[in-house]
């Protein structure tokens, strides 16, 4: 039975060559969508499932009033251990900073972390050399991944080899790892001994720096605890430990456990150990695959219900003739999956064509291997399945279903019910359409909204020397001294932060004197005197730092206009001469001036209340250059880089232009945009495909008609007007009916900007009219053609 399906399916594929390749295509063209996107969330899914206990590890997060910090205080993850019976074993991890690895003359930097023995006993990152157990255990002992190994050592063993840290401290290799696999969020190159930098662990284990939090804490339950109760027990760990200091300052924490198969994707508290997902991203994607598919079975339905005459007379033979309603049903659906499994063949091609671009949409790095596991051919079978009935189901009951003398008469044709529905369909396909051209706009007038927006700095012009990683051997007064002195350059300064690279946020201020009610989480900023001048900030109250004033280098801050306004007091002048104070000392001191606010982070983002001290010496990192307009580059970075060898002559020029490193900021909102503009030329391809099909098949069924017309008189315009009209306005209809719902979530997507654009009417009717214009072109050459049809040739025969 099967075989003989399998023949009539092939010789009614053949016979309706042209339909059968556009369903094919309308089938591949979202088969191909579908299977890139079930690649990219099988993948996001994925992340952290290859370790042992994964179901039992948990990350220890703090919960604030104002958010939450992926990093806890110091003190919680020992309390967690010895005052809660239900945790197996815990772990601390801090990042280790500036640190770099000399080997042959050159400063490497890699990924790495202090920690303890227990992260490679939580964790499943298996050990090619040394003992998990003892590998982390001495001062200046470090554990490395294989791929480190070969680098430094080749392919010989490293156990008991030496490396050199910060050109002289000698560091023991004591374990190698296995290389991190791609889908784990712990991504490290080499991790060092928690006893190298606490070797008694005195702040972390029984101490009370509760106000420093900087510490990554993962924990291991016991089997069969109850996990809710237990987060429930531990969220009130800081309330028991440092409630009087809480009330006092008006802050609120917290603890809370994210599973770890829930930390890569987790946008709200962040990963700090590597690379982070967006469940949101995961989410639009997902529902893009499932519309993009939709359009391509809506494509087929329309397409094999508007053809349904054609197979009237063969139904209604083989209904005389004894086949059943279910026989012949069962032979239009096996019709249906064989064009299914033909488009997913094709669609395998040209997913392989298409990863290039899809990988660096993503920035991932997928290829055809990729797709050659289990669960991808389960995805599979299940992805024909889904398309073989969605597109098959509804045709196989409408050409089943029909009677036997209607069927052999061809009276089938004159009905309208099934007219209306292919109509309804094709609404749908175009209001799917219109949503994703209108997601483009949207994009598009929200980043060029972020990007064109006077920001409050000169983002232009400014050259940026990170200094990150060399020694502070030289004053740096003399090294911005050195800066300036270069032809084209006009002003130096020397800072820890700079827009689109903050300082330290979150550091908790008050006006005057520590008291809950008026506590203000700023962002604290070490600069020069140069720094105002450099950025073209505007001063609007007090001064500048005075090099001759001692007092101003101590004790003088610069606010913006956001911290005078969150301090409470009434107006910049007002602010001059006032006290801020700060638990942590950072910051702290006399408000000596008020600059204008300015836009530190990306638009995203408010504009934070900011607190700067003369700390240069001590925070700084980068030197920022503020060039002549008309220099040469070129010649500039050799006359910088001239400079800087003689300062470090054993440190490279790192560089980078603000405006470039600025825009960074908005490469989600520009994958986003690319997303859009992809998916929705998708989208409108297959919607015009469909709708191609069908204007040929309407105007073949219509032929007598369109010549009745021309006979009694009718122009050919007349004729080619109300064909293409009859479609431009189920098209209109589309994107009527999407405008109210578009609205809403363009909003709510809007909403989550600190600054946002304002929704324009004049992009709704933009992308109705490109919809319009470019059905319009789709279809006018087989209404023109139509309308210049002979009418003899059509009539001679009735």
């Amino acid at each position: 039975m099967l075989k003989h399906h399998l023949k009539l399916a092939l010789r009614n594929f053949w016979r309706f060559k042209s339909y059968s390749f556009v369903n094919l295509l309308g089938l591949s063209i979202g088969l191909t969508t579908t299977i890139l996107i079930i690649l990219f969330v099988m993948d996001e899914l994925s992340f952290d499932q290859f370790h042992v206990n994964k179901d039992r590890i948990y990350k220890v997060v703090t919960q604030t009033q104002g958010g939450g910090m992926e990093t806890n205080a110091r003190p919680v993850g020992y309390r967690l251990k010895t005052d809660f019976p239900e945790v197996e074993d815990l772990t601390y991890s801090l990042r280790a900073t500036r640190l770099t690895v000399y080997h042959d003359g050159e400063r490497n930097n890699h990924e790495m972390f202090y920690t303890d023995n227990s992260f490679l006993n939580i964790f499943t990152f298996p050990m090619i050399e040394g003992d998990p157990n003892s590998a982390l255990s001495k001062p200046k002992s470090v554990v490395i991944t294989k791929e480190i190994r070969d680098l430094y050592f080749g392919e010989s063993q490293a156990l008991g080899k030496t490396m050199i840290f910060q050109d002289s401290v000698e560091f023991t290799v004591a374990g190698v790892v296995e290389n991190i696999p791609a889908q784990s969020h712990i991504q490290f190159d080499i991790l060092i001994s928690w006893n190298t930098i606490f070797k008694n662990g005195t702040v972390f284990e029984g101490g009370d720096d509760w106000g420093t939090f900087d510490s990554r804490n993962y924990i291991l339950v016991k089997n069969g605890i109850d996990v809710q109760t237990f987060e429930q027990k531990a969220s009130a760990l800081y309330i028991t430990h440092i409630s009087d200091m809480m009330e006092q300052m008006g802050l609120s924490f917290t603890v809370d456990f994210i599973p770890l198969e829930e930390v890569y994707l987790n946008e709200h508290f962040g990963n700090g150990f590597g690379p982070s997902g967006s469940l949101q991203r995961v989410k639009l994607v997902s529902v893009i695959a499932v519309l993009i598919l939709l359009l391509g079975c809506i494509n087929f339905i329309n397409l094999t219900t508007s053809r349904s005459v054609y197979r009237a007379r063969e139904v209604g033979i083989k209904k005389i003739n004894g086949s059943t309603q279910k026989g012949l049903m069962w032979q239009f659906m096996f019709e249906t999956f064989v064009i299914a499994v033909f488009s997913f063949l094709v669609a395998l091609v040209m997913a392989e064509l298409s990863l290039p671009l899809f990988n660096s949409l993503l920035s991932k790095g997928y290829s055809f291997t990729s797709l050659l596991t289990l669960e991808f051919a389960i995805a599979a079978v299940a992805l024909i399945a889904f398309v073989a009935i969605a597109s098959g189901l509804y045709p196989a009951l409408v050409l089943s279903g029909m009677k036997s003398l209607e069927a052999v008469k061809g009276k089938i044709q004159h009905r309208k019910s099934g007219a209306k529905i292919r109509k309804t369909l094709v609404i749908a396909q175009f209001s799917i359409s219109a949503a994703m051209i209108l997601g483009t706009f949207l994009v598009l007038s929200q980043l060029k909204y972020m990007k064109d927006k006077e920001l409050g700095f000169a983002k232009d012009q400014i050259l940026v020397i990170n200094g990150q990683n060399v020694p502070k051997t030289m004053d740096t007064g003399i090294i911005v001294e050195k800066l300036t002195n270069i032809s084209g350059i006009n002003r130096a300064s020397f800072t820890n932060s700079l827009p689109g690279r903050p300082g330290w946020l979150g550091q908790w201020a008050y006006p005057e004197e520590i008291a809950k009610e008026t506590q203000v989480d700023t962002e604290y900023m070490a600069i020069d005197e140069n720094f105002i001048e450099v950025m073209d900030l505007t001063l609007i109250a007090g001064r500048n730092f005075d090099l001759q004033s001692p007092s101003d280098l101590r004790d003088g801050l610069i606010i913006n206009e956001t911290c005078v306004k969150e301090m409470g007091w009434a107006s910049a002048e007002e602010a001059i001469g006032k006290q801020i104070v700060s638990p942590s000392t950072t910051p702290q001191g006399t408000v000596i001036g008020v600059v204008k606010d300015y836009h530190g982070l990306g638009l995203q983002q408010r504009i934070w209340p900011q607190a700067m001290d003369y700390a240069s010496h001590r925070y700084g990192r980068y030197y920022a250059l503020n060039i002549s307009d008309n220099v040469n580059v070129s010649n500039l970075l050799e006359n910088i880089n001239l400079v800087w060898a003689e300062i470090y002559p054993d440190h490279s020029l790192d560089f980078f232009f603000l405006d470039q490193d600025f825009d960074r900021q908005y490469r989600a909102e520009e994958r986003l945009m690319q997303v859009f503009i992809i998916f929705s030329v998708i989208a409108l391809i297959i919607a015009l495909i469909g709708l191609v099909g069908m204007v040929s098949f309407t105007i073949q069924n219509r032929l007598k008609e369109i010549s009745v017309r021309k006979v009694h008189g009718a122009s050919a315009l007349s004729v080619s007007n109300r064909l293409s009209a009859e479609f431009l306005v189920l098209i209109l209809i589309a994107n009527v009916i999407i405008v109210l719902p578009a609205w809403y979530y363009a909003n709510e997507w809007l909403n989550s900007f600190a600054f946002r654009t304002e929704l324009n009417p004049l992009t709704f009717m933009a992308s109705m009219a490109i919809m319009i214009v470019i059905a319009l072109v789709a279809i006018s050459y087989q209404t023109i053609k139509a309308a210049f049809t002979n009418p003899a040739e059509v009539l001679r025969n009735e």
